[in-house]
């Protein structure tokens, strides 16, 4: 997992051929291995933790379904 403070802001995203500008791909890359996961390896389970204290109702809600209202 990468520290935050090595991950470069979106306008600071270096070039990948035959890409759109702000394209990710390899900045989670370490010692010659591609990475397969992206920013998932940001959900550290310290992550999950402090995420699953914001939990109020017990709700879940399909992106799916979220997406179409918008």
């Amino acid at each position: 997992m990468s520290d935050l403070s090595t991950i470069p802001d979106f306008d600071d995203l270096p070039p990948v051929p035959g890409m759109p500008q702000g394209c990710a791909w390899g900045i989670f890359d370490r010692n010659g291995r591609k990475d397969t996961l992206g920013t998932l390896n940001l959900l550290t389970p310290s992550v999950v933790k402090a995420a699953a204290s914001e939990i109020k109702e017990g709700v879940s809600v399909s992106l799916k379904s979220v997406a179409a209202l918008i």
